[in-house]
């Protein structure tokens, strides 16, 4: 099975708050009824992936339950520019990332895999269907992140269903 990292939640913690946010992420997981995700299409550089139920509802309790962490102090908005999300969805995004420290909730939230990142304007491509396959996760992953919220390395490695 490849190691697949998909986006989940970006927010800045303050290094002296890192353990404790861990240490949260892994009581929020550590019962947490896990199912599939299956990918859906490859928009431009990004793997998409379905939205079940189950990832809506981990993806919610862990903003409930380490917002507490989020550096207020970062300047999110600056490094999230909403230009490439439709108009209507980027004044959601504006009050999320006041809200959340992130534009990435409800409807703007999307399970996918970057690709790949462009240092120039990202070419317009097609959208299209995504090779089938679905698979269950068993770790969520704490990553530094780099150029458009790209995982760079992995922090923290944490198994799910257990401390």
């Amino acid at each position: 099975m490849p190691k697949i990292l998909f986006s989940l939640y970006h927010i800045a913690v303050k290094p002296k708050k890192y353990a404790a946010f861990v240490a949260e992420i892994q009581r929020t997981i550590k019962n947490f009824p896990l199912g599939y995700l299956r990918t859906t299409v490859i928009e431009s550089n990004l793997l998409m992936f379905d939205k079940p139920r189950w990832i809506e509802k981990l993806y919610l309790k862990i903003i409930k339950n380490t917002l507490k962490y989020y550096d207020w102090d970062y300047g999110t908005d600056k490094y999230w520019p909403l230009n490439h999300f439709p108009r209507r969805m980027r004044k959601i995004g504006v009050r999320f990332i006041k809200k959340y420290g992130t534009p990435m909730v409800g409807a703007n939230f999307r399970p996918h895999v970057t690709l790949t990142s462009f240092s120039v304007e990202p070419p317009n491509l097609k959208i299209i269907k995504a090779k089938s396959f679905k698979f269950r996760p068993r770790f969520l992953c704490v990553c530094e992140l780099g150029p458009s919220h790209s995982c760079q390395r992995v922090v923290t490695k944490i198994p799910f269903g257990k401390k």
